[in-house]
């Protein structure tokens, strides 16, 4: 089944809060133009580097509606990977 993914992602040194909107008005520009029969999900990779290695945090959301409002964001299979140094 095609799906369209939009990634935001972000390296820094510190976990610190979470653009919602970098992550929805794109969101907002593509589904007009994208089949109806295609979902579209919503990826958010943040890297960080510690002292043993870099932490990528990953969070995936799917909107439930086509002109969603910012605090109906919701991240579900979100995880952490490690990759040691």
């Amino acid at each position: 089944r095609p799906v369209a993914v939009i990634v935001e992602s972000k390296a820094s040194d510190r976990l610190d809060s979470l653009a919602k909107h970098k992550l929805l008005y794109p969101y907002l520009a593509l589904r007009p133009t994208i089949p109806e029969y295609m979902d579209i999900v919503i990826v958010y990779l943040r890297a960080v580097r510690c002292d043993d290695g870099f932490h990528f945090y990953i969070a995936e959301c799917q909107p439930s509606s086509d002109k969603p409002a910012l605090d109906e964001l919701e991240f579900s299979n979100t995880r952490h990977l490690v990759l040691r140094i």
